[in-house]
């Protein structure tokens, strides 16, 4: 608490909480406010008169005006309302009603951190007895038992006092009723100011440009030679450039410390959304690739450290003005500013929308010829849209291999002083910092895999699950890539088994690639038998995957290629077979080496053509690869001793000819073999399933209903198998025809379809 004073100012956008009895004096504080801008007194009695009117009635033989209290609720949502929109748009608010206790006052206040505004509680003291003494002589009357009523409801609500705080745990003013209040512009620290454009990232350049101009990061605070020295930050700190988070948190050390100011750009709103969303209902689609970029990266931060960078940002300003000379400092291209009656979204985004051909520049200088906009404007967000003498942008798309730039503001004002156009006084007091990041490509880089399976999903060629939180996605491959031969529609479908990205497009969990059948697209066709190669078994369960949760420290991604639902029953079947002691292990494994695991999974609840007993059943890990998309598998050789550090198990592998694993895979009873290069990176080459393995599933399959299906349609029953069976489909039904294949007993169709194998392998 301070001591009254006479005048009390306050930063054009600033909620003022009102509190007092009736009769306490607020209508006298309005009276005298300054700088009140149309529709900031927001009254209950006001609005209780736009509601219901007003009652004359006798008080005590003479008549007076008494305002209806019957539809308090319904004013009080309305109030509620306006003051909520008002602290969206940034203006300043006053709220005119009782508000007795913190209890009363709280859902005010939320309104305004909600969106990053000063707010303050005015709590008017005056005595009860002055507060009636007042109220009966007024035309406007509150009945005496109506004001006793609330403070009965208040020292019930407290369990305490007489109803009325006269304190506040929110930032609080005691009042007389004789104050003047004043809501001003908001102001920048001091002229001898450095003002720089858009950074968007790109803190090694920033530091650079800042240190050619006498400015260093000590105690990790922005500081300058001369202590009295301030920086100004037009905003759009954020996305884009490779630092956001670094040079975010780099701003908001200096602003604490008082050497730096900075405003909101239109990057910080966005991001303030993306995370409201983010943590609200999820991300589907975001329209900023950089922006959620930037996001998940602030998501993946400690609750603290996030914490602290959206209050930050929140509670930065959408303008600073420099009153002595009429500059104004915004963001945004405007064509229109007032402090006091500019919304926050024109000051932060522009009232351009990027549209072609809008010269906003011209459009605020036409204002200013025609004494609507009395401020010089100093701003960034894009670059000028054409030269004039009341607004200027110091933005040059540093991101996009173009300039950072710092205006020293008391040079400009010198130069100013002495006679120089506005223009070329920008030019004498600028200092620039050529960038090479070139934001285009590394979009491409970073966003190309996410965009592309985008635009496979849109085409159904691809398969894409969210998790629960809506922050991940993984894409499968459709049935329809097979049938359709559609694999050469794109060389990112074989990345489509399973990966998993977040809403910003990087992956997180990055299972095999496709490998295909032997024969399969002629795939091995043209290898020797000579061939050396390393085999590994092929299990008979499914694929299971792990990673590092990207969102959740210390936890695991666990999902299968088609869900990352946990509740999905094959993710279950994985945590089931996980022991604790494994998870304990995943975890301390994933913190020293972030990478997917590839699991085998036998699930007792889970049979396939291969039988496995009790003791078989589990985890085997089948592959590892770390999380860039391109990055290879890890050979066979690393997994063994990642399989006994994780107490997984593994299938047997060797060293061997492909001749050999064909004769291996002719005669065995278990699924087949996976097939790598012989090289330092064992590259997958292919699959090659047994004719046993083959053969049972197809036949298991082939019910008297499926039957007339295949040779009825054989194109169309090829659609509801697994693709290792397409090229036995096509050659049964070249064969045979409907009747003879019933005909055959099932030895014969065993032999058949074993021959059919045989021939193509």
């Amino acid at each position: 608490m301070t001591a009254p004073s006479s005048m009390l100012t306050f930063n054009a956008g600033s909620l003022l909480v009102l509190s007092g009895l009736p009769g306490a004096g607020k209508t006298r504080l309005r009276q005298a406010a300054q700088g009140l801008p149309e529709g900031a007194w927001v009254s209950m009695d006001e609005l209780r008169r736009q509601v219901l009117g007003t009652l004359n009635v006798l008080n005590g033989g003479r008549p007076q005006t008494q305002v209806r209290q019957e539809a308090n609720d319904v004013v009080y949502h309305m109030a509620q309302a306006i003051v909520a929109e008002r602290m969206r748009h940034g203006l300043s608010t006053v709220v005119d009603a009782t508000n007795l206790t913190d209890a009363d006052r709280q859902a005010w206040i939320e309104h305004a951190q909600a969106h990053g505004a000063e707010a303050v509680v005015l709590i008017v003291d005056t005595p009860l007895d002055e507060c009636l003494r007042r109220m009966s002589g007024r035309t406007d009357w509150v009945p005496q038992s109506r004001i006793l009523e609330m403070l009965e409801a208040g020292a019930s609500a407290q369990g305490k006092g007489d109803g009325f705080e006269r304190r506040s745990v929110h930032p609080y003013r005691l009042l007389t009723g004789g104050e003047t209040l004043c809501f001003r512009p908001r102001p920048v620290a001091t002229e001898q100011l450095d003002v720089v454009s858009d950074v968007h990232g790109l803190l090694d350049d920033l530091l650079v440009l800042l240190a050619e101009a006498g400015w260093q990061v000590r105690d990790g605070v922005l500081r300058h030679a001369d202590a009295q020295r301030r920086l100004l930050f037009l905003g759009d700190l954020v996305d884009r450039g490779p630092d956001s988070l670094p040079l975010l948190e780099l701003v908001q050390r200096s602003c604490e410390a008082g050497t730096a100011q900075c405003l909101q750009g239109n990057h910080e709103a966005k991001l303030l959304k993306f995370v409201d969303q983010a943590q609200r209902e999820g991300i589907e689609r975001w329209g900023s690739w950089a922006n959620a970029e930037t996001g998940m990266n602030l998501l993946k931060l400690p609750e603290e450290r996030r914490q602290r960078l959206l209050a930050f940002m929140r509670g930065l300003p959408p303008y600073l003005v420099h009153e002595p000379a009429k500059v104004a400092f915004v963001h945004g291209d405007v064509h229109r500013f007032d402090p006091f009656l500019s919304l926050r979204e024109d000051l932060v985004h522009g009232q351009s929308g990027f549209r072609q051909g809008v010269d906003s520049d011209a459009l605020y200088a036409a204002g200013h010829r025609a004494g609507l906009n009395a401020y010089l404007v100093i701003r960034g967000h894009v670059p000028p849209t054409s030269e004039q003498d009341c607004i200027v942008s110091i933005e040059a798309q540093g991101y996009q291999k173009g300039e950072l730039r710092l205006l020293r503001f008391d040079e400009f004002l010198a130069a100013r002083a002495a006679g120089v156009g506005v223009q070329a006084a920008v030019r004498q007091a600028l200092r620039v910092r050529a960038c090479s990041h070139d934001q285009q490509a590394h979009a491409e880089r970073q966003f190309g895999l996410a965009k592309a399976l985008e635009a496979l999903t849109s085409r159904k060629l691809v398969r894409r699950s969210l998790d629960p939180s809506k922050l991940l996605r993984s894409y499968k491959y459709a049935k329809e890539v097979f049938w359709l031969g559609a694999w050469d529609e794109s060389p990112y479908l074989i990345k489509a088994r399973g990966i998993v990205l977040d809403a910003a497009g990087t992956v997180v969990s990055n299972p095999f690639d496709k490998v295909f059948n032997y024969g399969e697209r002629e795939v091995g066709r043209d290898l020797p038998d000579t061939l050396p190669v390393v085999e590994a078994l092929k299990l008979n369960g499914f694929l299971g995957i792990i990673s590092p949760h990207p969102l959740k420290r210390g936890e695991l991604l666990v999902h299968t290629q088609g869900s990352l639902d946990p509740e999905n029953a094959y993710v279950r079947h994985i945590t089931e077979l996980l022991q604790p002691r494994q998870r304990g292990l995943l975890a301390r494994f994933f913190s020293q080496r972030p990478m997917t695991l590839m699991l085998e999974v036998l699930h007792p609840q889970d049979p396939h053509i291969v039988e496995y007993g009790p003791d078989e059943h589990g985890l085997y890990l089948i592959g590892a690869r770390t999380l860039g998309f391109e990055d290879p598998e890890l050979p066979e050789d690393a997994l063994d001793p990642i399989a006994e550090q994780l107490a997984l198990r593994r299938p047997w592998w060797r060293r061997t000819t492909l001749g050999e694993v064909k004769r291996r895979v002719r005669e065995c009873r278990d699924e087949g073999s996976m097939v790598r290069a012989d090289t330092a990176t064992q590259t997958s080459l292919l699959k090659m399933k047994s004719p046993f393995y083959l053969t049972t599933k197809f036949l298991a399959r082939l019910s008297s209903k499926n039957a007339r299906h295949l040779f009825g349609n054989p194109q169309d029953f090829k659609k509801h198998q697994d693709e290792e069976l397409y090229p036995i489909v096509d050659a049964v039904a070249a064969r045979f025809d409907l009747d003879g294949f019933l005909a055959l007993s099932e030895s014969e169709r065993v032999r058949a379809v074993r021959d059919i194998i045989d021939s193509q392998q």
